[in-house]
C-alpha cells in the first residue's frame, strides 16, 4: 500500500503536480509514514519524508528529520529560522513565517522543493494579505544574484510593484510539473521592471496586470504578452522594438513609448 501511494503520487516527478499539489503531498506523506513504520532506519525514506513535510509547511515536524539526516542539511537554515517563532498552524503557516523560511533559504539551491511548497501554498492559502513578503523572498530564491543590488517596492495603495537590479532575470518558477509567475496572487496595477535582466514575457503568463513597464530590459519578443490578463498599457522605450514586433501586442493594449 505504501509503495502504491508513493508511486501514484510521485511528488518528485508527477507531471501534473501543480494541478493538485495538496493531494500529491498528503498521499505521498502517508506512503512515506507507513514505509518508515515498516523500516524505521531507512535513510532514503526519512530523507523524502522530511522534504514532503517541508513542502507541506509542517516545519516543526520536519525539524527532527532535517536535524538527523545529513542530506537535508540545505533545509536547516529555513527550519532553524522559524524554530522559535510562535504561530498557529493550519493548512499553511502564516505569511510572515513562510517569508522567513524563504529568506533563510535564498542560497540553498533547492528551488525544486521550494517550488512545490509554493505551488501547494498557492492552491491552499485563503488569505493572501501581506503576500508581497513571500513574493520578494521567493524572487531572491529564483534570482540569487539579485540580493546584493536588488530593489523591491510594493505599494499596497496603488498596487504598484517596482523591481530593479541587474541580477534580476526571472519572474517565474517551476519546471515540467508546471510553471507559475512569481507575482501570482499579488494584486498589481503597475509592474515596473525597468533596468532588469528579464528577457521573457512568458514569465508572466497567467498573471493579472493593468500596466507593464519593460524599458531597458532584455525582452525582445512581445508575442507572449497575450498571456497576461487584463493588460491595458505597455510602456516601452522609443526605438526598443521594431514595428513588426509591436504588431504582436493586442489592439486593446495602449503602447506608450517614452
Amino acid at each position: 500500500y505504501a509503495h502504491d501511494l508513493i508511486h501514484a503520487y510521485a511528488v518528485f516527478g508527477g507531471d501534473d503536480f501543480y494541478e493538485s499539489p495538496a493531494a500529491y503531498l498528503t498521499k505521498a506523506l502517508k506512503g512515506y509514514q507507513i514505509e518508515l513504520e515498516q523500516n524505521p532506519e531507512n535513510e532514503q525514506t526519512r530523507f523524502r519524508l522530511g522534504i514532503v513535510l517541508f513542502m507541506l509547511q509542517r516545519f516543526r515536524e520536519a525539524d527532527k528529520y532535517v536535524s538527523d539526516v545529513s542530506r537535508l542539511a540545505k533545509f536547516r537554515p529555513g527550519i532553524e529560522a522559524v524554530r522559535r517563532l510562535e504561530y498557529e498552524m493550519t493548512a499553511v503557516v502564516p505569511v510572515n513565517v513562510l517569508a522567513t523560511v524563504l529568506e533563510a533559504m535564498h542560497l540553498s539551491n533547492e528551488e525544486g522543493a521550494i517550488y512545490r511548497m509554493i505551488a501547494y501554498d498557492q492552491k491552499v492559502r485563503k488569505n493572501f494579505t501581506d503576500y508581497e513578503l513571500v513574493v520578494k523572498n521567493l524572487m531572491h530564491v529564483v534570482n540569487p544574484n539579485w540580493l546584493k543590488n536588488g530593489f523591491f517596492n510594493y505599494d499596497k495603495k496603488s498596487k504598484s510593484l517596482l523591481i530593479r537590479g541587474k541580477g534580476f532575470h526571472c519572474l517565474r518558477t517551476g519546471g515540467k510539473m508546471g510553471i507559475f509567475p512569481l507575482v501570482l496572487n499579488l494584486p498589481i496595477s503597475l509592474l515596473d521592471i525597468r533596468d532588469t535582466r528579464v528577457h521573457d514575457l512568458a514569465d508572466l503568463n497567467g498573471s493579472i496586470i493593468s500596466a507593464l513597464d519593460i524599458r531597458d530590459t532584455k525582452i525582445t519578443k512581445l508575442s507572449p504578452i497575450v498571456g497576461i490578463k487584463g493588460l491595458e498599457t505597455l510602456i516601452v522605450k522609443k526605438g526598443q522594438f521594431k514595428q513588426e514586433e509591436l504588431m504582436f501586442v493586442p489592439k486593446s493594449v495602449n503602447i506608450v513609448a517614452e
